[in-house]
Order: structure tokens, then C-alpha cells, then sequence
């Protein structure tokens, strides 16, 4: 299964991850950096879920047999959960 990031590209992430690698301090993020992140990683979720819905039905209606895709429920509080948990990692 796919491990997805969350906002590893961004440069908040980008920040986080050189002061860890620089290894000489710690830092500190407050809750609400990290949950706003997190809430921002669940909204980019949100667009990408509904494209992917909407490139399936695409699919489905422009294929003269049954297409077998399955496409997981829709989470966004897991999404946001795994983010704010990545992302304080990341920033110890």
C-alpha cells in the first residue's frame, strides 16, 4: 500500500525536516500549527478524492465492459489524524 505524505513538499514540511537534519536542536511547533497543517493535508485529500471519483465515472462511462475499480471510503478525519501525527514526528 502506497504510504502518502503529508505535505512533505510544502515548505513548512521542507523547514521542519533541514532543522532535523542540521540535528543540533530541537524544535517546537504549537498544536494548532500542527493541526492546521494537517486540516490543510485533509482539504488537498478532499480535491484529489473527488477527482479520482470523477476520472472513474469517466472511465466507467467510455468503456464498453465493467471496469473493476474500488475506490476506498472517503476519511477525511483519518487523513487529518495521520498528517498531525507525521508531521509531529517529523518535527522532533
Amino acid at each position: 500500500m502506497h504510504s502518502a505524505g503529508c505535505g512533505l513538499g510544502s515548505s513548512s514540511a521542507e523547514l521542519l525536516q533541514t532543522i532535523r537534519a542540521v540535528g543540533t536542536e530541537g524544535i517546537s511547533v504549537p498544536w494548532m500549527v500542527l493541526e492546521e497543517l494537517a486540516a490543510q493535508q485533509a482539504v488537498k485529500y478532499r480535491q484529489k478524492y473527488e477527482a479520482a471519483v470523477q476520472a472513474i465515472e469517466a472511465l466507467d462511462q467510455n468503456t464498453p465492459w465493467k471496469v473493476p475499480t474500488v475506490l476506498g471510503d472517503y476519511d477525511p478525519e483519518r487523513v487529518r489524524k495521520h498528517c498531525a501525527r507525521s508531521t509531529a514526528t517529523s518535527s522532533t
